[in-house]
């Protein structure tokens, strides 16, 4: 720390301020690969200094017109800048996928935009590999914690570089075979994480051999086939029952009395695991081969053994998030009187800053001997 440079860190994310007062600003100068947590973090501080102190004076991120890649650093850039935030901002303007005119009139498309400014835009777009893949069932509670995770996860770093998470809603892309797409995803993936909940079991308690494919179900056979032959390098899933709000009074305050501060059930309570059907998924196995066989790879001897149910068992019996237990609950428990809203609320985030501390914990497990590397966004997998 000096008078006119500071080095900190919010935990492992490294950053500088410069103060520049000719220029009316401060520099900052981030020292890891992933910069959203790091700016919006600084944004949100400063923006509630200034509405204590200086209440008329407004503040906004301005990044390098070049995106931020030039070699040798930037103590002494004098181009163009570019507004990060806010309705005319790159964010918003690359997310509508509108153009955008930069410097003195030059007029950069989205896709431009995209690939230009990667390093402060949020993560979308095909890559050659990530670092977690996340499977869920769309709707429900499902998918509000897995796009809740998408985000939490894609501000952290390992080894100085940003975790790249697959989820299909930023990813995919339209135009393309999205089957193949995210199972190259999962091939090119470290850790797999799979919400496991009595939605996403439910359409599979009825099914059959020869029913459709289920591109759920489609993923965890590749998942468990690849985690067989050791090409993912863990497992961590997220498990849930039913939120309670979806049952009746008298099983509401059962549950509410078994599991104190949890706002769902036991992923193990009645419509779980144990009811799925002992059938081989034949339609899922024959795409599943297919796919490995695209990629020049082979399946296990124990994909055409498994049943739905062993599936599901298999992917359980890794260590994991249960929703239903203290751990995840905690912080509900502590609001007592307060609203149910609150409660929810209270719930919610500690089931996700726990999910994020135990993935996170077995990324690094698990990337310790080899980070992954390889492809920026936009490049597509193979």
């Amino acid at each position: 720390l000096r008078a006119e440079r500071a080095v900190l860190s919010y935990g492992s994310h490294s950053f500088a301020l410069q103060n520049l007062p000719t220029k009316g600003c401060i520099r900052v100068e981030i020292m890891v690969q992933s910069s959203q947590l790091v700016l919006e973090t600084l944004l949100a501080q400063t923006r509630k200094v200034l509405g204590e102190c200086v209440k008329n004076l407004r503040c906004n991120v301005l990044v390098p017109a070049d995106g931020g890649t030039r070699q040798g650093g930037y103590e002494e850039y004098d181009g163009s800048l570019v507004v990060l935030y806010g309705a005319k901002g790159l964010q918003e303007v690359e997310g509508r996928g509108d153009a955008m005119f930069i410097g003195v009139g030059q007029r950069v498309e989205a896709t431009e935009l995209r690939y230009r400014f990667q390093l402060f835009l949020p993560p979308r777009g095909l890559r050659d590999s990530y670092d977690v893949f996340l499977s869920y069932r769309w709707g429900s509670l499902d998918a509000e914690l897995t796009e809740a995770l998408f985000t939490l996860l894609s501000q952290q770093v390992v080894g100085g570089k940003a975790v790249q998470v697959f989820l299909d809603k930023q990813r995919l892309q339209s135009g393309r075979d999205f089957q193949r797409d995210f199972s190259v995803a999962l091939v090119n993936s470290v850790l797999f994480v799979p919400v496991i909940s009595h939605h996403a079991l439910k359409r599979l308690l009825t099914f059959e051999s020869d029913s459709d494919v289920d591109n759920l179900l489609l993923e965890w056979t590749l998942a468990v086939d690849l985690l067989e032959q050791g090409k993912l390098a863990g497992c961590c899933p997220i498990m849930m029952g039913t939120p309670l709000s979806e049952l009746g009074a008298e099983a509401l305050k059962k549950e509410a009395e078994k599991h104190k501060g949890a706002l769902v059930t036991s992923l193990f309570s009645a419509g779980g695991p144990a009811e799925l059907p002992v059938v081989t998924a034949v339609n899922v196995i024959l795409r599943a081969e297919k796919v490995l066989s695209s990629l020049s790879l082979s399946p296990s001897a124990q994909m055409k053994a498994l049943s739905v149910r062993a599936l599901v068992h298999a992917l359980t019996s890794h260590l994991g998030v249960p929703a239903w237990q203290p751990s995840s609950a905690s912080s509900s428990a502590k609001v007592g009187g307060s609203s149910p809203q609150h409660a929810e609320a209270a719930f919610k985030s500690a089931l996700l800053r726990r999910a994020v501390k135990e993935i996170m914990g077995c990324l690094q497990r698990a990337s310790a001997p080899s980070r992954r590397g390889g492809g920026g966004d936009g490049g597509g997998g193979g």
